[in-house]
């Protein structure tokens, strides 16, 4: 009986060999054991929230929609995601369909800010004949006149740049050139979809042998129905189910306005959906601050976080405020006192705004926030919005 397992056992191998070597040798396709497979790297956007949320947040290889109203911050998430990822020295190409992108919406971003500077210090350069500026600048934008150069200009990027991040803004202004050759008021029903039906096949294979993160941007629609839900994206269907993550972004309400001490709108409060993830449970809810003039708020998240964990201690009348504690900045340990880490009792929002100009303690409580995240779940997120609202 022994002997005829084992018989059978090597059949078995000799059956996998053989379709391995003809798979890999004469068809060329690629083969894999599982164990083999891994899970792709992430691309974070800053957001605390988010990337948990998310748990492998604009995966490498994969395709993420992100779509909303108008006024959502859409873009200015895309190009947090484009500025992280080109600070850990990948680089980004931004496909500009809508023709909205300016140089002061892309210095709202913090992380882009060097890189910019940086480009318009080799253009200046090249004047002089000191430089060539393209090289040098790790962050590429095109302004296509239609979808198929759109789509074409992604495929080119994500075949020939290895890790690299590639963004469309956005879907619905991808319009193919039958569609923008023709008469206004002609019949175009369906171009559109088929386009991106087509484009979704090339695209996501050079993408996953490339591990080159897509990300689309995308317009909520209304459509002409009695039953259902009327709201849809634009492009067809085709983007829904190559997507890995689909992400939707809501307009904020007048409770999300954040304001400064002297009632100055600052910023606003982005509350978003994972419609759809691969990776971890989707259907989870949440927000994120977002600053008018720093992109996303994440300082703000920081302290929330710390606080949920206990990393920060709350006081004050109804426990709204927060234990800040001082840092040596030249040894990067917190102060302390007669064996007592020296703290100051101030709002979560000042404490905030704090931690945007002292990035030594944004480290160190960064550090030992990933460490309890990695280490399980966590606490229930409380409300953005009332926090922010408690600025002194």
């Amino acid at each position: 009986m022994a002997k005829q397992k084992s018989e059978e056992k090597n059949q078995q191998t000799d059956i996998s060999f053989a379709f391995f070597k003809q798979e890999v040798e004469e068809d060329g396709v690629r083969v894999m054991n599982a164990g083999e497979m891994v899970d792709p790297d992430p691309n974070y956007s800053g957001s605390y929230n988010l990337d948990y949320d998310l748990s492998i947040p604009f995966p490498e290889g994969r395709i993420t929609e992100v779509y909303g109203l108008e006024g959502t911050c859409k873009t200015t998430l895309i190009l947090e995601v484009l500025g992280r990822g080109i600070q850990k020295g990948k680089r980004g190409l931004y496909v500009n369909m809508e023709k909205n992108l300016n140089l002061s919406l892309m210095r709202t971003v913090r992380t882009l800010r060097p890189v910019i500077d940086q480009a318009i210090e080799n253009m200046i350069a090249s004047k002089d004949g000191k430089k060539l500026p393209h090289p040098e600048c790790p962050f590429w934008i095109v302004n296509a006149t239609n979808g198929e150069q759109a789509l074409e200009a992604m495929r080119k990027f994500a075949s020939m740049v290895p890790s690299g991040i590639a963004a469309l803004d956005s879907i619905d202004a991808a319009q193919p050139d039958a569609v923008l050759s023709g008469e206004i008021g002609e019949n175009k029903v369906g171009n559109l979809a088929k386009l991106m039906s087509d484009a979704m096949r090339k695209l996501i294979g050079v993408a996953e042998a490339n591990r080159v993160a897509l990300i689309f941007i995308n317009q909520i629609r209304e459509k002409i129905t009695m039953y259902g839900d009327p709201k849809t994206t634009s492009g067809g269907q085709a983007l829904k189910f190559y997507s890995s993550q689909r992400i939707e972004l809501k307009k904020p309400n007048k409770d999300d306005i954040i304001t400064d001490a002297e009632g100055e709108r600052i910023g606003v409060v982005i509350r978003y959906k994972i419609v759809k993830n691969k990776v971890a449970p989707d259907g989870t809810e949440g927000a994120f601050p977002i600053l008018f003039k720093n992109g996303i708020f994440r300082e703000q998240e920081l302290v929330t976080q710390c606080a949920n964990f206990g990393i920060l201690k709350l006081g004050g009348k109804g426990g709204k405020q927060v234990y800040l504690p001082k840092i040596d900045h030249k040894t990067g340990d917190y102060v302390v006192e007669n064996k007592e880490r020296v703290e100051v009792c101030m709002s979560q929002f000042n404490a905030a705004r704090r931690l945007l100009m002292d990035s030594t303690l944004v480290s160190k409580l960064e550090q030992e926030l990933r460490t309890l995240m990695a280490s399980g779940g966590r606490d229930p997120i409380t409300n953005l919005t009332n926090e922010v609202q408690d600025a002194e």
